[in-house]
């Protein structure tokens, strides 16, 4: 269930929307419903509750929205219209092997870029790897 009062879209890009679109290419999808709606997944396992709450906390400072987590074992789903739009004009579509980083993405300062990844590393469940960047990130 959704709880949305005043959704709003970003006007430029962040960490947190940079964030949420590395989970997104790493095991997200957008695909149409049952009620002839889109609907955008991100494939996050129920027992991974850190990540889910992550995403929770980044679609409030995004978008201003709020969800219930879903008790599907594999996922969440999100309903908005404005939000499953702004992820299509980003040219964020298609399946786990169509996806792909389109020219916008290069011209993010890179601490945005390195978030994104960190994301889908996360998705992929590269945590090692994940410790190592950052330690390398730190020694910059």
């Amino acid at each position: 269930m959704e709880v949305n009062k005043l959704l709003r879209l970003p006007k430029q890009t962040s960490e947190s929307l940079m964030w949420l679109i590395g989970l997104y290419l790493g095991d997200g999808y957008i695909s149409a419903s049952n009620k002839n709606r889109d609907v955008l997944s991100i494939a996050i396992p129920a027992s991974d509750q850190v990540t889910r709450n992550k995403l929770q906390e980044a679609c409030k400072d995004v978008f201003n929205y709020e969800f219930e987590d879903s008790e599907t074992e594999i996922g969440l789903e999100f309903l908005p219209h404005p939000i499953i739009e702004l992820f299509k004009q980003l040219n964020l579509r298609g399946k786990a092997l169509t996806k792909k980083v389109t020219e916008w993405f290069f011209l993010c300062p890179i601490v945005k870029n390195m978030l994104l990844l960190l994301a889908i590393l996360i998705l992929m469940g590269m945590y090692e790897t994940i410790v190592k960047i950052q330690t390398l990130l730190l020694q910059v």
